[in-house]
């Protein structure tokens, strides 16, 4: 009887090392799938981190246009009369000096985009530009992302007529 037992209790370990290996081997497949996993998650990530940069790229250089277009339209000499109405009181040479040193010191970017969209000087013929005559820009230009200049003309009209959505732009602040 005790010949059996030993046969048995031998039995029982290599059944609980089979076991043991099966563990080991199936925990390390787990292991290897979560590792995978990961690092597709990365890649994931690191790929939309990429779309989002090539996204806000494509926005700044849309906004960039619509704003250099702008001063363009500005300078342009069929805006006199606008430029009378809804720029200005002082003459129409002073205010276009104004504009030009402006234009000449502006820097392209989101500080500027808000202060712009702010002024008492340049909000009401920005508003109107980007209503009325953006679209014969649009249409005249070589540009290639049509749908993407319509949609910042667009949040330029939003920021125009409510200021509250300038709060959206993105802008950095000085660490002191």
């Amino acid at each position: 009887m005790a010949i059996s037992l030993q046969i048995i209790k031998s039995s029982s370990l290599e059944d609980s090392f089979a076991d043991s290996s099966l563990y080991q081997t199936n925990y390390t497949y787990e292991s290897q799938n979560f590792t995978l996993s990961l690092e597709q998650q990365q890649q994931s990530d690191l790929q939309q981190n990429l779309n989002d940069q090539e996204e806000n790229r494509k926005n700044t250089n849309a906004i960039k246009n619509i704003i250099k277009s702008f001063f363009n339209f500005l300078i342009g000499a069929d805006s006199e009369q606008l430029i009378l109405e809804l720029v200005s009181k002082k003459p129409y040479q002073q205010t276009i000096k104004n504009m030009k040193r402006y234009i000449k010191c502006y820097k392209f970017n989101n500080q500027n985009l808000i202060k712009l969209i702010e002024s008492k000087n340049y909000s009401k013929i920005l508003e109107y530009y980007l209503t009325f005559d953006v679209s014969e820009w649009i249409c005249k230009s070589k540009i290639e992302d049509i749908d993407q200049h319509i949609h910042c003309v667009n949040f330029l009209k939003e920021c125009c007529v409510d200021k509250s959505i300038t709060k959206k732009i993105h802008t950095y602040s000085k660490k002191l």
